[in-house]
């Protein structure tokens, strides 16, 4: 292994264990492009520059298994994942096989193209950053790259602490702002609204 290459790897982990409740529909299984949005997700992550791509699932995690297996990815189960995202997280980061790796974090309802996320990746490393995310006009968005270095905060997140925010807020000092001129970073399918008003617009950025 080429330790340049190691010194700037990135491994996402996307997480799509939820129930999706306030939805009425699986996110994951949802309509997006030729795809569902689980798959959709994950071609574009493997389509960056990310390195390993975790996903964990829970929730109806057989039936989703068939629709991602086929891809070059690892996929580890959350059992405990009506407890909160926190324990995801957490499971995902039990599976990271690269331990050179910076760890970038998006959830399945925040579709994003492989070109936003290899804009946060060069940027990340170009600024030298430990914690690093976009924006669209002053508003923050997703995904987040963290330095490895908080590799033991992530690993003890949990949901009385807000989890990922906790680190966000306590090491707001060391957090790089990625500007961008869409708000692609801010789509967040929550109801089937926001599915249905984002859906056909997404592929016109």
């Amino acid at each position: 292994m080429i330790l340049g290459l190691a010194l700037e790897s990135v491994t996402a982990i996307l997480l799509a264990a939820g129930q999706s409740t306030r939805m009425g529909k699986l996110k994951s299984l949802l309509t997006w492009g030729e795809y569902t949005l689980i798959e959709y997700q994950v071609n574009s992550l493997l389509n960056s520059k990310i390195d390993q791509v975790i996903v964990v699932l829970g929730h109806r995690n057989q039936e989703l298994t068939n629709y991602i297996d086929k891809f070059p990815i690892n996929i580890v189960v959350n059992e405990d994942y009506t407890l909160g995202k926190s324990t995801s997280i957490k499971k995902g980061m039990n599976s990271v096989s690269n331990n050179e790796s910076d760890f970038l974090f998006l959830s399945v309802d925040q579709p994003r193209k492989p070109e936003l996320i290899d804009s946060l990746i060069d940027f990340h490393f170009q600024n030298k950053s430990l914690i690093s995310y976009p924006i669209y006009n002053n508003r923050g968005g997703h995904p987040i790259i963290f330095n490895r270095a908080f590799k033991t905060e992530i690993e003890n997140i949990n949901e009385c602490t807000f989890g990922l925010k906790n680190i966000i807020t306590n090491n707001s000092e060391k957090v790089k702002r990625l500007e961008l001129y869409n708000n692609q970073c801010l789509i967040d399918l929550n109801i089937y609204e926001d599915y249905k008003r984002v859906r056909d617009e997404y592929f016109k950025y």
